[in-house]
């Protein structure tokens, strides 16, 4: 492939990156709304079971007890400290046959937590790159192209700086342009068959 499909290569990584972001973007507003939305859900539950339990007490003139409002907020930065430390231990969110009784209690407790800290997670996706590390990925790309395949092992000979070749493997794996995969025993860079069109090789129009 010509040293000309550059630059065109690496105008199409910069439009699918922020399509990507753009997605990005979507999912992390819609996971913060939702947890929001949770959240008032569980306080306007929680408050009317006090005040329920309150009114059986002293009757209809029963008032919301002041200490609602703070042992909430303690109890969901509780609960939120917990979420986290628990994917701190177990990452594997991998789902099982097989749970106990107090598993399922944990879980159903942790929810919401759960949806909370996947904003940060969401987030995380967010790729941002420079216009050295769009061309070093494009160059990369422009590689693969022509010889299908790149092992592993060689791509330090390619991309020297350790930081700069981290991140754009990452940022071209987590947008599925390429997969890094297992044969003979040897790991190798390839592109990935999900990739969008106009990242395909020889592709008419590579910006959509």
């Amino acid at each position: 492939m010509s040293d000309e499909a550059l630059p065109v290569i690496a105008r199409a990584l910069r439009a699918h990156f922020a399509d990507h972001n753009f997605r990005v973007a979507l999912l992390t507003l819609f996971t913060l709304v939702a947890a929001i939305a949770l959240w008032f859900l569980l306080h306007a539950v929680l408050g009317w079971l006090s005040l329920l339990a309150v009114t059986t007490v002293k009757g209809t003139e029963a008032r919301m007890p002041a200490f609602v409002e703070p042992v909430f907020w303690c109890g969901a930065a509780a609960l939120l400290a917990a979420a986290w430390i628990d994917r701190r231990f177990r990452p594997d969110d991998r789902a099982r046959d097989h749970k106990s009784a107090v598993e399922i209690a944990w879980e159903i407790l942790l929810a919401i937590p759960r949806v909370t800290l996947a904003i940060g997670g969401t987030l995380s996706n967010w790729q941002s790159l420079s216009v050295h590390e769009i061309k070093t990925a494009a160059e990369l790309l422009q590689q693969l192209m022509g010889n299908h395949r790149l092992p592993l092992h060689s791509l330090p000979l390619e991309i020297p700086n350790d930081k700069l070749r981290l991140k754009v493997l990452f940022a071209l794996q987590i947008t599925q342009v390429i997969e890094i995969r297992r044969e003979n025993r040897e790991l190798w860079i390839a592109l990935n068959p999900l990739r969008p069109a106009h990242l395909l090789p020889n592709a008419r129009s590579p910006i959509r």
